[in-house]
């Protein structure tokens, strides 16, 4: 998946110090250098679980962008039928994208079991005042080249409901994202545990090992979620709900959750706040 970096397209990476120690045992991170088949199967944990089954939850927002389903259903539980091979590949290209744009800032992490298979992934962008998530024209062009050109972008991106919705998400979050979280932060942009995997600690596990990082870096954490579990295991690891949930209606259908409102943007203060001042 490696491409050449040109510095007139990619925002310079920046790497920041997250612990005063070695990752703990079963943590690795993972980056543009890493070996091959870690980032394959880095990916791949990250799209299995943003895709959901039949016996797993999608990560709603997306899957509701992309196929909204019956009016009235609810976009947080499993999917009504497995995944087709186009859903798929949208997910799997979505997070060789997502990789591709935050690898370099060394947040990309990847939680094993004793075996060392990868069962839980998060993508993180670590403080900064330079917005990295969002990511700009250039960098835009820069990594869909990277991933075979304009002719391999997945249709739900260019035509249709899917890339009427998909854009609309992308300026309400970042508009979001900037009211909410105005100071210096931890982004968690992904957050995933294998379907396989799932109810057995690791998200808990890979959850409080981000909470060590802000910690130590003295900086809030910022993410955004959907539904009534995924507020409540946020909430569990000390995030809360900043201010309403951001509303979305396209076409006269309204993304519920849950019956939620929208989507929850969760913010975590750290054990020891930094002296900060709000970016201009």
């Amino acid at each position: 998946m490696g491409c050449g970096v040109s510095s007139c397209c990619i925002p310079r990476a920046e790497v920041v110090e997250y612990t005063d120690s070695a990752l703990p045992e079963g943590f690795v991170g993972v980056n543009e250098s890493s070996d091959k088949k870690l980032i394959a199967e880095f990916v791949e944990v990250l799209a299995l679980s943003f895709c959901g089954s039949t016996t797993s939850s999608p990560e709603a927002s997306i899957s509701w962008a992309i196929d909204a389903g019956p009016e009235g259903s609810n976009p947080v539980l499993p999917l009504s039928s497995e995944p087709s091979k186009e859903r798929k590949d949208f997910y799997n290209y979505l997070m060789k994208f997502i990789f591709l744009t935050a690898a370099r800032h060394g947040m990309c992490f990847a939680l094993q079991d004793d075996q060392g298979k990868i069962v839980a992934a998060a993508v993180a962008f670590p403080p900064n005042n330079r917005r990295l998530h969002e990511t700009r024209n250039s960098e835009w062009i820069h990594i869909i080249r990277c991933l075979g050109g304009f002719s391999n972008l997945p249709k739900y991106f260019t035509s249709g409901r899917s890339a009427k919705v998909l854009g609309l998400l992308d300026k309400m979050l970042h508009k979001a994202h900037r009211q909410k979280a105005p100071l210096r932060h931890l982004y968690v942009h992904c957050f995933a545990t294998h379907p396989s995997e799932q109810g057995k600690g690791y998200g808990r596990k890979l959850a409080e090992f981000l909470n060590s990082c802000a910690d130590y870096m003295r900086v809030p954490t910022y993410l955004e979620t959907n539904g009534v579990s995924n507020e409540r295991f946020y909430g569990k690891n000390g995030f809360v709900l900043v201010g309403e949930r951001m509303a979305v209606e396209v076409d006269g259908q309204s993304f519920k959750p849950d019956g939620l409102e929208g989507i929850s943007c969760m913010l975590r203060e750290p054990a020891v706040m930094a002296n900060v001042t709000v970016p201009k």
